[in-house]
């Protein structure tokens, strides 16, 4: 009896589901090990060779308190806590592409550090030597640092489809990652405002826009994550919300202007796709053209991209607020 109920168990804990849970989880802590193991690294670095400070603030955002938010992430995920319920395909495509977003950031979150040198402090401090660096990552963000952590944490929440740990992270850890980021820029901008005008017209604080190889990476991976849901099963709530979302996402990491405009102008088109669809079945073919669309952009200008060429946004808007507002 006791025998058949261990089976029982066994057969569970093997099943699909949980082996995705797992392989997940195992993914997380590799790459949290990663990342603690380059901040480790740092804290060493910086107390063998201690450099004279010009200036040293305290802010609450350092370190302790950021690693604390995180463990509750991290609890959150491993609980499966405010989980996404839905079928094993949507699951493992919310899994792969969230696992991109994932090694992007902790691969990045390395890189700066590694960039970063002798300047890295968990103290809000300006060393001997100060310099803005704006090479490697701080070409494209001003804190790599921080948004490569934000982008891993996103990506992590995504592979477990748990809401309840991406509310944290945009509501909670962002908001953080801001404030802590607002005084460094504080500070830099009093050290060298003139380093600190040209870096940040150019450079966006937290939000990366990619362009080149990795943003081809990004876009093919959001290609694919589209067609697996569109062809794999009937199109559901969580995964349109699933597919809206990362449009959204790609469309605000892109650095080319039309390429981020075509993002978020489809993911309205996908939107209004799907609710046709509930009243129209046929109009879910319609996905299939938004694809087409979406390969098409990799290479040339698709349709989105010539319309925000032209008129610098979606010209929808105007005709709507000319239908809703009664002509003088």
């Amino acid at each position: 009896m006791n025998l058949q109920l261990y089976t029982d168990i066994i057969k569970d804990i093997i099943n699909k589901s949980n082996e995705l849970y797992i392989y997940n989880l195992i993914w997380i802590w590799l790459t949290a090990l990663i990342i603690l193991i380059s901040v480790v690294y740092k804290f060493i670095e910086y107390g063998a060779k201690p450099y004279k400070e010009k200036e040293n603030k305290p802010h609450p955002v350092e370190t302790f308190s950021m690693a604390a938010v995180i463990v509750i992430i991290f609890n959150i995920l491993q609980a499966d806590i405010g989980v996404l319920e839905t079928d094993l395909t949507a699951r493992v495509a919310a899994a792969s592409y969230g696992l991109i977003l994932s090694a992007a950031g902790c691969f990045i979150h390395v890189w700066s550090k590694s960039t970063l040198g002798k300047y890295w402090s968990n103290m809000i401090e300006i060393q001997e030597g100060h310099k803005i660096i704006t090479a490697g990552p701080y070409s494209i963000v001003r804190h790599p640092m921080y948004s490569s952590i934000i982008l891993w944490l996103i990506g992590s929440s995504i592979m477990f489809l748990n809401y309840a740990a991406l509310i944290l992270i945009l509501f909670i850890y962002t908001p953080m990652m801001i404030a802590r980021a607002n005084a460094e820029d504080k500070l830099l901008k009093e050290a060298d405002p003139t380093g600190f005008a040209i870096h940040s017209a150019s450079v966006k604080q937290l939000v990366p826009k990619f362009e080149g190889w990795f943003s081809m990476v990004l876009r093919f991976a959001l290609i694919a994550l589209f067609i697996t849901l569109v062809i794999y099963g009937e199109m559901t709530p969580v995964r349109i919300g699933i597919i809206i979302a990362a449009h959204v996402f790609t469309g605000l990491l892109m650095k080319t202007p039309k390429v981020g405009f075509s993002y978020i102008n489809k993911s309205v088109i996908i939107l209004i796709t799907y609710m046709i669809s509930l009243f129209f079945p046929h109009a879910k073919w319609f996905y299939f053209v938004i694809i087409l669309f979406n390969i098409w952009g990799l290479f040339s200008n698709c349709p989105c991209m010539m319309i925000y060429e032209k008129y610098n946004r979606c010209p929808c808007f105007d005709l709507f607020k000319k239908c809703v507002r009664p002509q003088k």
